[in-house]
């Protein structure tokens, strides 16, 4: 049986020894007061925004950043893990903090570390299948 595409992610990044993590956990609310909820939408301001610090913008800092992302959002909170290629882009600790709670405020947590450091709670984040479906009347009269 062949790999699905997170299985397959997560093979490669198990691989490369270069491989940094930056988890973030803010509230849904603030996630949804300032991103309506889009987690491609936050991404997008962080890695290509015009926002700057010390008169470098996010899109500079954040040049050649590659790698992947993985989400929990839960009826409380929002997790975010982003996995980097270190040897590409070696980014100051500081920097990312403070870009980040810039776009999410001072009450988010960041965690920056390795991808061993995270590697669990990735197949955890990966391994949560969520389906639901109406049935009987509620599925015919929506």
């Amino acid at each position: 049986m062949p790999l699905d595409r997170e299985q397959r992610i997560i093979e490669a990044l198990k691989s490369n020894p270069n491989i940094c993590a930056i988890q973030i956990i803010t509230t849904s609310i603030n996630f949804q007061k300032r991103f309506q909820g889009r987690i491609s939408l936050f991404f997008k301001r962080l890695k290509n925004g015009l926002d700057s610090i010390q008169s470098l913008s996010n899109r500079k800092f954040f040049e050649n950043f590659s790698g992947c992302y993985f989400s929990l959002d839960d009826a409380k909170n929002i997790e975010i893990i982003i996995l980097y290629d270190s040897s590409i882009s070696n980014l100051n600790h500081l920097q990312i903090r403070a870009r980040i709670k810039k776009l999410l405020g001072i009450e988010t947590d960041i965690s920056l570390g390795i991808y061993n450091d995270y590697s669990s709670r990735i197949i955890e984040m990966t391994s949560i299948v969520r389906e639901s479906q109406t049935f009987g009347s509620w599925y015919f009269n929506r």
